[in-house]
């Protein structure tokens, strides 16, 4: 077997990729831990609740490195019209854009930035409506580019408008995130039953293209009496080299044999992915189910539940390339709705993830009730209820871990070349045991390293005896040997690791020292290009 080089990339345990074998060690999925009872965008402005709410379906939240500030661009709706406002005036669009920041990514303010008039007042977090088309801002998505040459593109946007009578991709730039160029150049209009709504992925170092994840839709039968029902056929991908011309469209993922007839493989996240490790994307999508012709009232199914999604699920997937995307353990309930008459009780859908402090911040829109609820024959219709925004956390690296808990728990990795001069790990060990009925012996979590061989045979001074076991909780536990954390003398060859884990969990390793290349993507801005 050929050595795994694996530099000074960090390995996660999403997956076997660099496991060889585990003894008495089982693979632990993780949950977010939600900010609270209540969203931290609510919808209490007169623009945001003439309509359905404020959404995460599409929009951005990133820390900027530069001005040390969260930024979130999110998404409201009004009643829509098609053609002049009451007064004459242009349409000011039914889909809107809003801005708001914060400096703790939980608390945000929504500065009145007046630019856009609602109601005759600018007093208001609106950005402007587009212009041509039907002035929509629908799904708004922002990366910021620190390569641009020119200043005033230094933020970029894709949005949908609907022009023509078909909704298409647009584009729009800015100096600031503020104020804002919007419809530049040409929309790129996908043949259907492809369609623009989507995800902006951002900028992918690997390949040095702008990618776009989106949705090809359909319809199926649901009876055999001929009633039939919508469903999403697969996720979608498109990019770009120039933000500009967008092509190459291909499916990445779709409805497997195993999977439901009928469910879909999204709804109104199709992917929201970063970039998260130099080899190993991680994103969401919100699956969801059609109704069965048992479910609801048969007087209601055309022109309600026939369009209507149900029973959401968002799940983790993952990817080594960026285009062969899998679902890391299908059926499993990454972000689970929340608890009965929550106010996310009905839906959740995911944005990607942005880390900061060794966090995971993870912001998502929910509701109560079913998004078909606008439907004046819906029996939800006319509840009151309006979609939020709400915010979760995690550890770093906490999608996953490796829990071993008796005293011959292991796991042996591949043979693996490193640069550097030192291991980190991601772990936890815990000092005491959080139940009484557990052993009460003292350090109760220990975790310990011994390098190997590709025979499995340990290498002098790095024998588990040898290793200094840690207990506690560290995100960053720099592994030492005799006191000595130098593995300058193994660097360059071939080996393998084997973790011990009595009572702790492992989340992830890494080689670190020397002279250490900048990550490819910048994850408290996720999808941005260049460094700041």
């Amino acid at each position: 077997m050929g050595a795994i080089n694996i530099g000074r990339v960090k390995q996660l345990f999403i997956d076997d990729s660099v496991v060889a074998a585990r003894s008495n060690v089982q693979r632990q999925m993780h949950r977010p831990a939600r900010h609270g009872d209540a969203p931290v965008i609510a919808p209490d402005r007169p623009w945001e609740t003439d309509g359905g709410g404020v959404y995460m379906y599409g929009g951005s939240v990133l820390f900027d490195s530069e001005e040390r500030v969260f930024k979130m661009w999110y998404r409201t709706s009004g009643p829509i019209s098609k053609g002049p406002g009451a007064a004459g005036g242009e349409d000011p669009g039914g889909y809107r854009a809003c801005y708001a920041v914060s400096d703790d990514g939980v608390t945000w303010e929504k500065p009145a930035l007046g630019l856009a008039e609602f109601d005759g007042d600018k007093r208001n977090n609106l950005l402007p409506p587009s212009r041509d088309g039907m002035r929509f801002i629908r799904r708004p998505n922002l990366v910021k580019d620190y390569d641009e040459p020119n200043p005033a593109r230094r933020y970029k946007m894709l949005y949908m408008d609907n022009i023509g009578g078909a909704w298409g991709l647009s584009k729009g730039y800015s100096p600031d995130g503020v104020e804002w160029d919007m419809n530049v150049g040409e929309p790129h209009v996908f043949r259907p039953p492809v369609a623009p709504n989507g995800i902006l992925f951002g900028w992918d170092p690997r390949i040095e293209r702008y990618v776009h994840f989106h949705r090809k839709s359909g319809r199926q039968r649901a009876d055999v009496d001929g009633r039939m029902t919508r469903r999403k056929e697969a996720v979608m991908r498109t990019e770009s080299a120039d933000f500009e011309t967008w092509g190459g469209t291909r499916e990445v993922m779709r409805r497997g044999p195993g999977d439901p007839p009928n469910w879909s493989p999204s709804h109104g996240v199709d992917l929201a992915a970063a970039l998260y490790t130099d080899d190993l994307y991680v994103g969401f999508v919100d699956t969801a189910y059609t109704h069965l012709v048992e479910d609801v009232d048969p007087r209601l199914w055309e022109g309600v539940h026939s369009g209507e999604f149900a029973e959401y699920r968002t799940e983790l997937v993952v990817s080594r390339d960026g285009i062969e995307w899998r679902r890391a353990w299908p059926f499993f309930d990454f972000m689970r709705r929340g608890m009965y008459d929550a106010w996310d009780c009905d839906h959740v859908a995911m944005h990607k993830p942005v880390v900061k402090d060794d966090t995971i911040y993870l912001y998502y829109s929910g509701g109560s009730v079913s998004n078909q609820a606008n439907n004046p024959r819906h029996p939800q219709h006319g509840v009151g209820r309006l979609d939020a925004i709400g915010a979760a956390t995690m550890r770093l690296d906490g999608f996953v871990s490796l829990d071993g808990h008796g005293p011959h728990s292991s796991v042996t990795t591949k043979p693996l070349m490193f640069e550097g001069d030192r291991l980190e790990v991601n772990v936890r060990a815990p000092r005491e045991a959080a139940s009484s009925r557990a052993s009460t012996e003292r350090p109760y979590g220990r975790f310990s390293v011994e390098m190997l061989d590709v025979n499995s045979t340990p290498l002098a001074g790095y024998a588990r005896l040898d290793c200094d076991a840690f207990s506690g909780d560290d995100a960053r536990h720099t592994v030492a040997w005799n006191g000595s954390p130098d593995l300058r003398r193994l660097a360059g060859q071939p080996v393998r690791l084997r973790f011990h884990l009595q009572n702790a969990a492992l989340y992830s390793f890494r080689f670190r020292g020397g002279a250490e290349p900048a990550p490819a993507a910048n994850l408290a801005e996720p999808g941005s290009r260049g460094v700041p």
